[in-house]
Formats: structure tokens, C-alpha cells, sequence
């Protein structure tokens, strides 16, 4: 070998050399300052609803089937889980009572009744309204408009609803993002493959301990793939696949949230059941004005796409925001301010009206 391609050699060595030393000086000083970006993550917090939930592979956390809790909101306010998983008193996977219209209510904590007693839900309070109603509460702390889809989904064939009424809240299509809840535990993630919702992330990551920091799948690795000088050089050659599913934006979610309807449409359509969607609203949404218009654009959304399929839909906002003043004692005075049982008995004087109007085969 001649003495040019001898230095040649010898030069490309170094410097191949020198990446490597600078590579590894990188990780070096990247560890130190990835423990104090952990150290400066939001901690996993204590919820209230950890009390009856538990990890689920497919859905991240479900009520604790059996379960019953006295006084659990205060005194009186008990909290019962049913053997088959939902709020209530009554089992409903054995079939409908004869005689009695089965509704199903699917949604989050504003569903479940976070707050108040057994017999102060909408769901309870519509059965004292009209004694023919039986209705199901599939409430669940947390969940976003995924997870009660899912949910329902695991049920739907079992439980042989009359009405499916999905009540959700603005936040519930925004909680899709990420992997992860304020309190550790895990979650699955949706996207579109064309207009099929695939679901990912199954099973669940574990829940982590509260004082946790709450790092999502994939966000350690994001961490030193874009911190690393190394990991960038290597990054312009190999496609980056760590980003977290919290950067979808909202119009993907908004998306997904639409086709997640359409999909209980058509199964409730095929199985001969009826469908409906109600949004509520949550406190802020009354009296902050970016919130007021963040729900407004939320609710021309749904609206407009529920009408394009003649699913009937109520906004709950109009019926709250005639109410003034006394709106606000439809609200607890806790940090989420979910409806106390005026805002329940509200909710269920509402959906008595419009429901026997506009679904077909309603009792009346």
C-alpha cells in the first residue's frame, strides 16, 4: 500500500475514532443532565378513583369488580362497583328484565358520578324519573373518548342495549394524547389507517408509583436521540420512530373521535339498537371564554358530523348557560368540579325531555 492511502487510511481512522470518543463523551455528559430532566418531569399524582380501579393490559385501569366503599364521597355517598365492572347496584351481563328499556350510559368521571352517592347519578335519577328505564353507568375516572370505546366495545354483545348515549367531554377527545395519566398509569394510543381506527400500545404500560416522574413510552429514548450529537448524525441516516404519540394535534384526535362514532353507529344500526351523543359541560366552560370557544368549535364538530349521519345529538351547554347564576350549584366545589347532585338531577331532567322526542322506540 502506498504512503498516501497509508495517511489516507490512517486519517479516516482518526476521525472515525474521534466520533466515537465524542459520541461516547456525549452520552457521558447526557447522563447527568437526563436525571435532572427526570428530576424536573411532573410527578404521578394520587387520584381519589385509585380506590376501586386496577391495571388493565387493554384499557389501562377498570374498576375493581365487587367492590363497595361506604361513605366514600361523605357520609351517605357510597361508591359500588358491580361483579361484572360497572357502577351500580344492579347486574346487567344476564340479560335485560323483561318489560324495562336498557340504556346505556359510556363515558368518563362526569358518568360515573365522581363525587356523589350511588342513587345521586343521572343514571340513577333517570330510572326514578321513568321506573321502564334500566340504566347501565359506564363510568369511568379518567377515560378518554378511546378507552370508552374500547370499553363498550368488550360489553356491547352482552349487554343489549335499547339506547348506547355516549357523554363525553371536550377534554375526553384531548385525552387521547399520550400514554400516560397525572396519576401513572398507562394507557393505549389510536390513529387512523385510512378510515380504520388501529389501536396501539396494548397491553398498557404498568402504572407507576405516586412521586413518579411521568415519563411516557419512548420518551427516555426521544431524550437522548435528540440530545446526543451522536444520536443526530445517526438520526440523519435512520428515520426517527421514538416521538410519543402526545404530539398527535387535535385535529387527528377530532379525527379519531369521528370515526370512534361512526363505528357505535354502524354496530348499533347492525344489532338494531339506537345511538345517541351528548356533550357536557364542564365548569369552565361556562364562565372562561377561550374555554367557552374551544367548546363551541368541539361542539360544531360533532354536531355537524352527527347530523351528516342523522345520529341525534345534544349540547348540554345552552340548557346549562340559561340557568345563570344557578348553574354554578350544579357544580361540586373540588378541584375538577364535577356535577353534584343538582347538576346530576339537571342532566337527567334534560335527557328525560329530549330522549322520548327524538329516539325511536323510547318509552313514552
Amino acid at each position: 500500500m502506498s504512503l498516501a492511502k497509508k495517511l489516507l487510511f490512517a486519517a479516516i481512522a482518526a476521525a472515525l475514532g474521534l466520533v466515537f470518543l465524542e459520541g461516547l463523551a456525549s452520552f457521558a455528559w447526557l447522563i447527568p443532565d437526563y436525571q435532572r430532566f427526570r428530576a424536573d418531569q411532573p410527578k404521578a399524582a394520587e387520584f381519589k378513583e385509585e380506590s376501586h380501579s386496577r391495571y388493565d393490559p387493554d384499557l389501562g385501569w377498570v374498576h375493581v369488580p365487587g367492590k363497595h366503599i361506604a361513605d366514600f364521597y361523605g357520609p351517605g355517598r357510597d361508591i359500588t362497583i358491580t361483579s361484572e365492572g360497572f357502577r351500580g347496584r344492579e347486574e346487567y351481563l344476564s340479560g335485560k328484565p323483561a318489560g324495562r328499556y336498557r340504556i346505556v350510559a359510556l363515558g368518563d368521571s362526569f358518568t360515573l358520578g365522581y363525587g356523589v352517592g350511588d342513587e345521586e347519578t343521572y343514571e340513577a335519577d333517570l330510572e326514578r324519573l321513568d321506573p321502564r328505564l334500566q340504566v347501565v353507568n359506564m363510568g369511568q375516572g379518567g377515560y378518554g373518548v378511546g378507552q370508552c370505546y374500547l370499553w363498550y366495545r368488550q360489553h356491547a354483545e352482552a349487554l343489549d342495549a335499547d339506547l348506547l348515549v355516549f357523554a363525553l367531554i371536550a377534554d375526553d377527545i384531548w385525552r387521547m394524547a399520550g400514554n400516560r395519566t397525572a396519576n401513572g398509569y398507562g394507557k393505549p394510543t389510536f390513529r387512523l389507517d385510512g378510515e380504520r381506527v388501529v389501536v396501539e400500545g396494548q397491553p398498557a404500560p404498568d402504572k407507576i408509583s405516586t412521586g413518579s416522574p411521568l415519563l411516557e413510552r419512548g420518551q427516555g429514548v426521544d431524550y437522548f436521540l435528540h440530545r446526543s450529537a451522536l444520536a443526530r448524525s445517526l438520526a440523519a441516516l435512520v428515520p426517527d420512530r421514538s416521538s410519543p404519540a402526545a404530539r398527535q394535534d387535535g385535529d387527528q384526535l377530532m379525527a379519531v373521535t369521528l370515526a370512534m362514532i361512526r363505528d357505535l353507529d354502524e354496530d348499533s344500526r347492525r344489532n338494531g339498537r339506537s345511538f345517541a351523543v351528548v356533550l357536557f359541560p364542564e365548569l369552565r366552560e361556562l364562565t372562561d371564554a377561550a374555554a367557552v370557544e374551544t367548546y363551541g368549535q368541539v361542539s360544531d364538530v360533532l354536531g355537524a358530523y352527527c347530523a351528516s349521519r342523522r345520529i341525534p345529538f345534544l349540547d348540554l351547554r345552552p340548557a346549562f348557560a340559561s340557568q345563570g347564576a344557578t348553574a354554578q350549584t350544579f357544580y361540586l366545589d373540588e378541584a375538577w368540579h364535577h356535577y353534584s347532585p343538582a347538576g346530576h338531577r339537571f342532566v337527567a331532567s334534560q335527557l328525560n325531555a329530549w330522549l322520548p322526542t327524538t329516539i325511536l322506540g323510547y318509552p313514552r
